[in-house]
């Protein structure tokens, strides 16, 4: 709470939101995992949803909190130059970008197969009506499975 009221334009502090954000995400993601695990009939895929959790947790919140102590504390320690401007205000966010572009990424290429299916039955189907309406029920399906 206390991080979401500071007012300072810190380049650590914003580098700690962005990892208790990713921390959130681990978390919340981890909790989908635990879930399958008490609740089976949950049906998501185990595997993808550990390399997301291992992926934010790892490169989200301890490499984002890493980066931001350290342009406070290494320069006041070993007595250095500031890190360049550059690394300090595009780092930390071109790394969270990265990591929620391949978020989407990976979510998206593991149901991609299960729309090529859908549209070539589609594209053969003589009830077509009735099967628009269950490719799209699959579709709010597999949204809600991976999300």
């Amino acid at each position: 709470i206390a991080m979401l009221r500071n007012k300072t334009k810190n380049i650590t502090i914003a580098a700690i939101r962005l990892a208790l954000i990713s921390l959130l995400i681990t978390v919340t993601l981890g909790i989908s995992l635990l879930t399958s695990f008490i609740w089976p009939e949950n049906n998501i895929n185990v595997s993808l949803f550990t390399n997301l959790h291992v992926t934010w947790g790892l490169l989200g919140w301890v490499s984002l909190l890493l980066i931001g102590v350290a342009y406070q504390v290494v320069p006041m320690f070993q007595m250095t130059k500031e890190y360049p401007r550059w690394m300090t205000n595009y780092l930390l966010l071109l790394l969270f970008i990265v990591l929620s572009i391949w978020t989407v990424a990976t979510v998206a290429s593991a149901s991609i197969p299960l729309y090529i299916s859908n549209i070539i039955l589609l594209q053969y189907a003589e009830h077509r009506h009735i099967y628009i309406v269950i490719y799209c029920l699959s579709i709010v399906k597999n949204l809600l499975v991976y999300w």
